[in-house]
């Protein structure tokens, strides 16, 4: 499936005896995303602060949309569009590679 703001982002999602067994994302190569990516894991993983902010995030979009990726997604978009910033701007002052996108 492609994700409709971005026909370069393709997921595929198996679920094995109705559970999710696998989430794949697939980007171009030309894409800024998986860059974004990186730079936000490193962030998330040198701050413990994002990391717990991150964690409260996810857990909560869980637990009121534990159904329904989307709405799962939704609920955290806030919280992730501000860790989003913060790891660029901390990629960029540590002189860390482009953050872009």
């Amino acid at each position: 499936m492609a994700f409709p703001e971005d026909d370069d982002h393709l997921f595929f999602a198996k679920d094995t005896d109705g559970k999710r067994s696998h989430h794949l994302h697939v980007f171009g190569a030309t894409s800024l995303v998986p860059e974004a990516n990186r730079v936000f894991r490193a962030y998330v993983a040198a701050n413990p602060d994002a990391a717990r902010r991150y964690e409260a995030a996810k857990r909560r979009a869980a637990e009121l949309h534990s159904h329904s990726r989307a709405q799962y997604g939704a609920a955290k978009e806030e919280m992730m569009t501000q860790l989003s910033a913060e790891a660029r701007l901390w990629s960029l002052s540590a002189g860390h590679q482009s953050a872009q996108g």
